[in-house]
């Protein structure tokens, strides 16, 4: 099983790679052996957004911008081995909003974010060979492309949003407006299942409920602690179903309800869910190894890092 840095997602099953800053690597991980090594020349990362994704063949896509005084957007694809096949420059400039990102789609597309202000951004979508394929402009937020779906935020007030989905071709599909506190959205599962949470902070209590795509709610639990990190978060390797820490507990939700929980020795415990939907915890000096129904596959004893999780620096691990 592969569990990889949250900051650089990868895609495809071909390949792992890692990202610092100024050097690409491409490792094989299944024997862990280094393949490549390249440089990204002198482009600047921006600060925010997703920045580098591989597609099917081991391609890399990087989004940057000039260290100059342009500062434009870029888009450039590199071979495994680290020759450019193209680049494209976009006629937006970086600015104060700092947004730019991309998503590898489920039609092999590439999707490319590039935010002009909080809620204007402009999309662009390329297929491998970088011919462009579609630009539109959506005046929301974009936030995440979970299991075939964009989806973005549009403001209903000051406590209020709606949460818009789009397919691979950016054709709108269905919404569901949030209460934030209340009903926050968490994310959305593989079979259609909408997740989301709500906190009563006098009591200390965590609600966690599931609705289809059409609002009906299929069900809703109460649960005493506070929310932490959940599965859905960016660079989690397999977002699906719905895996979350309250209090000092790991709960596994699916579209039918509680799946799974391990109680855990401290409160906000980091996780990754692996690629065959294992669970690797930190629980401070303790690492579990977690099957489906969230059960003791083996455990090992780790670093305490408060504040980092203790995989963070692109530990790949296998069990068999």
């Amino acid at each position: 099983m592969k569990y990889s840095s949250p900051w650089f997602e990868d895609d495809s099953s071909s390949s792992s790679k890692y990202y610092n800053y100024t050097n690409f690597s491409i490792l094989d991980d299944t024997k862990g052996s280094l393949q490549t090594t390249f440089k990204s020349d002198s482009q600047q990362y921006v600060d925010w957004g997703k920045t580098a994704k591989i597609g099917e063949k081991g391609e890399i896509y990087t989004i940057y911008t000039d260290r100059g005084k342009n500062q434009n957007y870029h888009l450039k694809a590199t071979s495994k081995e680290g020759k450019v096949l193209w680049s494209k420059t976009f006629p937006e400039k970086d600015s104060s909003q700092g947004i730019a990102g991309m998503f590898m789609l489920k039609n092999k597309t590439l999707l490319v974010y590039i935010r002009l202000n909080t809620y204007k951004y402009n999309i662009y979508r390329f297929d491998s060979t970088g011919k462009l394929l579609q630009k539109k402009q959506l005046n929301e937020y974009v936030d995440d492309y979970q299991n075939g779906y964009l989806f973005t935020y549009s403001s209903l007030g000051k406590t209020k949003a709606r949460v818009s989905f789009y397919d691979d071709n950016l054709n709108f599909k269905f919404k569901t407006d949030v209460t934030f506190g209340k009903d926050d959205f968490r994310g959305i599962s593989s079979d259609g299942t909408l997740y989301y949470t709500g906190f009563d902070k006098a009591k200390n209590v965590t609600t966690v409920l599931a609705k289809n795509k059409n609002g009906a709610l299929l069900w809703s639990k109460k649960f005493t602690g506070t929310q932490w990190r959940d599965n859905y978060y960016d660079g989690n390797g397999y977002k699906d179903e719905f895996v979350i820490v309250i209090g000092n507990t790991i709960y596994k939700f699916n579209a039918k309800g509680l799946a799974g929980k391990k109680q855990l020795s401290s409160e906000r415990a980091d996780f990754q869910v692996g690629e065959d939907r294992t669970v690797l915890v930190q629980d401070q000096t303790k690492l579990y190894l977690l099957n489906e129904k969230m059960e003791v596959l083996r455990t090992a004893n780790t670093e305490y890092l408060p504040g980092r999780f203790a995989i963070q620096s692109q530990i790949i691990v296998k069990h068999y």
